[in-house]
C-alpha cells in the first residue's frame, strides 16, 4: 500500500515537473544548440532520463526545475566536447589519407575508374551517396546534411567513419 502511494507521488511529481518545465527547457536548449531541433530534442530527452535515474536526489532537491536546466546545460557541453574530440580525430584521418602518398592525378582514366568502382562496390547505399556528394561532387557536409535532411553532426560522424573505410579500401586496392 505504501509503495503504491509513493509510486503515485513520484508519478505526479514528474508529471507536474514535466508540464511546468518542458516548454521553457525546450526554448533554453534550442538557444544553446543554435536552433538544431534534432540535437535539442536529444538533449531534452536525456535530461528527463537523467532526472528519472536520479529521482531520489531530485525529489529532495530544493529547485528541481533548476536541476533540469543545469543538467541540460551539462549534457550540451558534453555533446560539444564530443564533437570537438571528433574534429581532432577527423583531422588525424585527413592526415592519414595524405600519408598514403597516392598521386591520383598520375592515374590513367581507366585506373581511376577502376578505383572508384572498387570503392563504390564496397560501400553501402548511404556511404556511396556521402562518398559521391562529398568526394566527387565536392559538396560541403552542411550542404549534404540539408540535401538529405539529416543532422549535420550525424553527417560529420558518418564522414569520419567513411574516411576510415576509404583508407582501408585504398590500401587494399594498392
Amino acid at each position: 500500500m505504501i509503495k503504491n502511494i509513493i509510486s503515485v507521488y513520484v508519478l505526479r511529481f514528474f508529471s507536474k515537473l514535466y508540464d511546468n518545465t518542458h516548454e521553457d527547457l525546450k526554448k533554453y536548449v534550442l538557444k544553446l544548440v543554435n536552433g538544431d531541433r534534432y540535437l535539442a530534442e536529444e538533449i531534452i530527452q536525456d535530461t528527463y532520463l537523467q532526472a528519472k535515474e536520479n529521482q531520489d536526489e531530485l525529489l529532495e532537491h530544493p529547485n528541481p526545475a533548476g536541476w533540469l536546466f543545469v543538467t541540460a546545460k551539462n549534457l550540451y557541453y558534453k555533446q560539444m566536447k564530443s564533437i570537438a574530440d571528433y574534429s581532432v580525430y577527423e583531422t588525424e584521418l585527413t592526415d592519414d589519407l595524405a600519408d598514403l602518398e597516392i598521386d591520383f592525378l598520375s592515374f590513367g582514366e581507366d585506373k581511376y575508374e577502376e578505383l572508384l568502382q572498387y570503392i563504390k562496390s564496397n560501400l553501402n547505399e548511404k556511404e556511396t551517396r556521402l562518398f559521391t556528394d562529398y568526394y566527387i561532387k565536392k559538396l560541403s557536409l552542411k550542404e549534404i546534411s540539408k540535401n538529405i535532411n539529416e543532422n549535420y553532426t550525424n553527417i560529420r560522424k558518418a564522414n569520419s567513419r567513411l574516411k576510415i573505410k576509404l583508407i582501408n579500401l585504398i590500401k587494399k586496392f594498392f
